[in-house]
């Protein structure tokens, strides 16, 4: 299945086809076609269905560092190559199933006119929900995020084995636009500890790993809008257990 990227309006996949007959099959879809004869060494390659999809235009920061301690508060090494790829933002397609079938994984070929842009997995999208489809490296969203510490409880608290001070950290995530247009970026960043604030409507979830450990995931979202020219500076704030 191939899709087109001319605009925001839905697309046909392809000309007039029938779609193939399909049936569910527990957790399987499986598609038929029948009265298909070949001779010895033929091929035929038959379309499965086609139909049209709406989609938008979206951005996606995943600040992929590494956290400052780990679940037993031990600090780890750091890694310069890391810290450059959690500064990527992804150009993204929002994908809305809106078809009679699901779509299975597979990679998508996105097109721009007759222009091949970008391939990459498409992953298992039901009907009536939506899936992203990565594009390219946004070049002209220049991000980037440091942290550092604000506070330190002043007397170390001994639990089992070892000394621990409780650390007050503050985040700060800078995004700046060079776009000609008003873009939607989503920003997402998994730490270790719990927090305590976040800015511009930020919201923080609770994992459920490390949860029988001192500092436990906690994976904090936002959704924000930035106009043409826009330099976007998002704060957020959390408490760690750090081996004294």
């Amino acid at each position: 299945m191939t899709d087109s990227f001319a605009g925001k309006a839905a697309i046909p996949l392809s000309g007039l086809v029938s779609d193939m007959s399909s049936a569910p099959e527990e957790d399987l879809f499986l598609y038929n076609r029948s009265g298909v004869t070949l001779a010895k060494g033929e091929r035929a390659s038959y379309n499965v269905f086609s139909g049209n999809v709406d989609y938008e235009h979206h951005y996606s920061w995943e600040v992929t560092g590494e956290p400052p301690v780990d679940a037993a508060g031990n600090v780890p090494s750091r890694n310069s190559s890391d810290e450059n790829r959690a500064d990527s933002v992804w150009h993204t397609i929002r994908l809305k199933n809106g078809t009679r079938f699901p779509w299975t994984s597979a990679p998508a070929l996105v097109i721009s006119g007759d222009k091949p842009i970008s391939q990459d997995t498409l992953p298992y999208t039901s009907k009536g929900a939506s899936a992203n489809l990565k594009i390219t490296i946004a070049t002209d969203l220049r991000a980037s995020h440091e942290e550092r510490e604000v506070a330190r409880q002043k007397e170390p608290e001994y639990r089992p084995g070892y000394n621990y001070s409780l650390v007050s950290v503050e985040g700060k995530l800078t995004v700046t636009s060079y776009k000609t247009k008003e873009v939607r970026l989503s920003i997402v960043k998994n730490l270790r500890g719990k927090t305590e604030f976040q800015s511009d409507e930020g919201k923080s979830v609770q994992l459920a790993e490390g949860i029988e450990s001192d500092n436990s995931t906690s994976r904090l979202t936002w959704e924000i809008t930035l106009k043409p020219g826009e330099k976007r500076v998002v704060t957020y704030r959390y408490k760690v257990w750090v081996r004294a």
